[in-house]
């Protein structure tokens, strides 16, 4: 199916005629596809594998962001499990992460994507659902460059542990609980925003607002139970970013 899939111009089950590839990742490859259907672009997760972990993944990753309908969070059209493929929107703007690796970024335009991020962030923990991988790859970027969380394949309940207690994640942005195999919380998600707002800040053009390096500390409170909540995010940034805002 790979090969089919990295073929240009071909045919996927009849319904999506694959274009290219827009990235690659542990889990799957992502293409831009045609969705002959309905007659509009997708992007279309493949899964490099197709075991019982694989579909486990699979189907946490479409619907989780399927029961959550919010701008901030990447919609879900199709699923297909004989492919091991999700069918999503293509968000148009790339991610954080290519921006950032760009340097030289306006403070205003990274606080916009901080508290849009926020505020999804507050929409997905109200619905009690732990991302557990949030970081700037998986930040998209919309036209007007809110930011669409995106990537929901271990996301999860609070409380969940892990079989055999392994850490599920990205080492690099995980809170030393979650790196240790503790019960998944939501203060593992606030770990994970200060780990990538500090990452952003080290790319921005000018020296950045000293509240956001104060937020950041806040997130990086090595107690889970001290972090803020992502309302508290929002609460802080929403002014911060009305301040820079252009006019």
């Amino acid at each position: 199916v790979g090969a089919t899939l990295m073929a240009d111009g071909a045919l996927t089950r009849g319904r999506y005629r694959v274009e290219r590839e827009l990235g690659r990742g542990g889990a799957g490859t992502v293409f831009l596809a045609d969705d002959l259907s309905l007659g509009r672009k997708v992007a279309l997760k493949v899964y490099h594998r197709r075991g019982r972990a694989e579909r486990t993944r699979l189907l946490i990753e479409a619907r989780t962001p399927a029961r959550l309908e919010h701008p901030g969070i990447v919609r879900v059209f199709d699923i297909d499990e004989t492919l091991a493929a999700i069918a999503m929107e293509r968000v148009l703007g790339g991610s954080v992460r290519h921006e950032i690796d760009k340097g030289g970024l306006p403070p205003a335009r990274v606080v916009r994507w901080l508290v849009t991020c926020a505020e999804a962030l507050a929409h997905v923990h109200a619905a009690d659902v732990v991302h557990r991988d949030l970081k700037p790859s998986n930040m998209l970027l919309r036209a007007d460059d809110r930011v669409v969380l995106t990537d929901f394949g271990v996301a999860c309940d609070p409380g969940y542990v892990a079989p055999g207690a392994r850490a599920e994640g990205t080492l690099k942005y995980m809170s030393p609980e979650q790196k240790a195999g503790a019960p998944a919380s939501l203060a593992m998600d606030v770990h994970a925003f200060g780990v990538a707002t500090r990452e952003i800040l080290e790319h921005v053009s000018a020296d950045g607002p000293a509240a956001l390096h104060e937020l950041v500390g806040a997130c990086l409170r090595a107690d889970p139970r001290q972090r803020p909540d992502a309302r508290w995010l929002v609460e802080r940034l929403t002014p911060l970013a009305a301040l820079l805002a252009p006019g």
